[in-house]
C-alpha cells in the first residue's frame, strides 16, 4: 500500500509535517491539509508517532474530548474527509495496539458517559461507523486482552446504550460469535449489576422487537 505510492510515512519530512499540524488549531491544520498532494496525505495517514498512534486517530481523540467540540465537530469531519485516500480505507488502518478508527471513536465517546441521541460527537461516530469495512471486526479487549470484542461488545461492556442502538441500526450483528465463542448477547445479559440502565434498555428493546415480529406475522397471515 505504501510502496504503491513511493513514499515513506516515517520519513523526517512527514514527521515534521505531523508535528506542525499537531501544534496547530484544527481550522489551521485543515487549511494545511488542503494544500497537500495525495502522496503526502497518504504518508500522513500512515505515519505513526513514537507511541504507535496514527495522525487521524489522534485527531479523533483530541477533538472529541475538546471543550470546543460543539464548534469544531464539522471541521473535524472535514479534516477526516480530506485525509481519505483513493487506494484504501483509512478507517480500517490499525495502530500499534491494533485499534482502527471505530475503536478510537468508541474509546473517546464512552470515556465520558451515555449522553443520549444527538449527543456531541454523534456525527463523527456515524461518519466513521458508516465507512469501516467490517462492523463485526473483533480485537483483543480488556486487561491483557482477555476477550475478543466487536464494536458492539465494546459499547455493551461500557454500558453505552445510545452507541449500541446506533451500531445495531447500521448493521452490527448482535449474534456474531467471536473467536472465543461468545456473542454480544452473552455480555448484554451480564450488565444487570454493572450497568443496570443499559440492561433495562436492552431488555425493553428485545421485547419490543419480539412484539414487532409477532405483529408483522399476524398481519402477513391475514393478507
Amino acid at each position: 500500500m505504501i510502496n504503491d505510492h513511493n513514499i515513506d510515512p516515517q520519513s523526517s519530512r512527514i514527521d515534521q509535517l505531523r508535528s506542525r499540524l499537531e501544534a496547530m488549531t484544527l481550522p489551521a491544520a485543515v487549511s494545511v491539509i488542503k494544500t497537500l498532494n495525495e502522496q503526502d496525505r497518504v504518508a500522513l495517514v500512515m505515519n505513526q508517532n513514537t507511541n504507535g498512534e496514527l495522525y487521524h486517530h489522534l485527531l479523533i481523540q483530541t477533538w472529541l474530548n475538546s471543550e470546543c467540540l460543539d464548534e469544531y465537530e464539522g471541521i473535524l469531519l472535514e479534516a477526516l474527509t480530506l485525509l481519505e485516500a483513493k487506494a484504501f480505507n483509512i478507517y480500517d488502518i490499525e495502530d500499534a495496539d491494533r485499534q482502527d478508527a471505530l475503536d478510537v471513536v468508541i474509546n473517546a465517546l464512552t470515556d465520558t458517559y451515555d449522553q443520549g441521541p444527538g449527543f456531541l460527537g454523534s456525527n463523527t461516530f456515524l461518519h466513521i461507523a458508516e465507512r469501516v469495512s467490517d462492523l463485526n471486526r473483533s480485537l483483543d479487549y480488556g486487561f491483557n486482552g482477555r476477550i475478543q470484542a466487536t464494536p458492539l461488545i465494546q459499547v455493551t461492556l461500557r454500558g453505552n446504550f445510545t452507541l449500541f442502538k446506533m451500531l445495531i441500526e447500521l448493521g452490527a450483528d448482535l449474534n456474531f460469535i467471536t473467536a472465543d465463542g461468545r456473542d454480544c448477547r452473552y455480555y448484554a445479559e451480564s450488565t444487570l449489576n454493572s450497568h443496570p440502565e443499559f440492561y433495562l434498555n436492552y431488555r425493553a428493546d428485545l421485547l419490543l422487537a419480539k412484539h414487532d415480529v409477532r405483529t408483522n406475522s399476524k398481519i402477513s397471515r391475514k393478507l
